[in-house]
């Protein structure tokens, strides 16, 4: 007992293959360095092996030191760690699947990711899917500057009348107050429909291009008129 140390504290082998612990409260079952299971049967997964467990089969740690990777047993190709120093990467079925290099980036089918977030198809399209919860949810894809604060503009996917299939129309919006507010689907600019309409200042084009106000034109080549709104200059 060295100086400092509870002295009702000791650690004893109960059993084959087990260090335990004991307290003046007891027994603690949560300290163990065994090759058994919870009954004190050797099985083929632990033979052979260290195991740390609690009674329920967890690991507590304030923290864990490894090599290179931690690696799923029995599935060996798939596992988590550190291919280089300051970066982190997820394997699945014996290839790379994610990365986190020293600076931050993060690559989706890249090794060498280019920007904060650089996803890449092994073949084909690269394809990233927004999807919003049920069908009158929105997907939205913000863009803002310095401060997290202040995003003022935003493509919005989103059915105001929610139908089904998730037949949406898509916004470009943005918001124009000098504030911390968030833009949101009622600063619209621009909408394309899922009729293939588009309209500038209004949300509900009745044309292939319906615009609310002023249109300046350079020049033009034909003009053929339906329906005058506003002005034509």
């Amino acid at each position: 007992n060295a100086a400092g140390r509870s002295s009702d504290t000791v650690f004893y082998s109960s059993v084959d293959d087990v260090i335990r612990k004991n307290t003046a409260a007891g027994l603690k079952t949560s300290l163990g360095l065994n090759n058994v299971n919870n009954t004190g049967a050797t099985t083929a997964a632990t033979a052979d092996k260290i195991v740390l467990r609690d009674s329920s089969g967890d690991i507590f740690a304030s923290n864990l030191t490894i090599d290179d990777y931690l690696i799923h047993d029995g599935d060996t190709d798939t596992k988590v760690g550190f291919p280089s120093t300051d970066t982190f990467a997820v394997n699945t079925a014996g290839s790379e699947r994610l990365r986190v290099d020293l600076s931050g980036k993060v690559g989706i089918g890249t090794g060498s990711p280019s920007h904060a977030l650089n996803v890449t198809a092994t073949s084909g399209d690269a394809a990233v899917h927004i999807q919003a919860q049920g069908n009158g949810g929105d997907s939205i894809l913000y863009f803002n500057g310095a401060s997290a604060n202040q995003r003022k503009c935003a493509i919005i996917s989103s059915n105001v009348a929610p139908s089904s299939y998730c037949k949406q129309d898509l916004h470009f919006c943005m918001e124009t107050t000098s504030d911390t507010s968030d833009v949101d689907i009622t600063d619209s600019k621009m909408v394309l429909t899922n009729a293939g309409n588009v309209g500038i200042g209004t949300n509900n084009p009745i044309g292939k291009l319906d615009v609310r106000g002023a249109i300046i034109a350079v020049s033009y080549t034909h003009l053929r008129a339906h329906e005058t709104r506003g002005n034509l200059v």
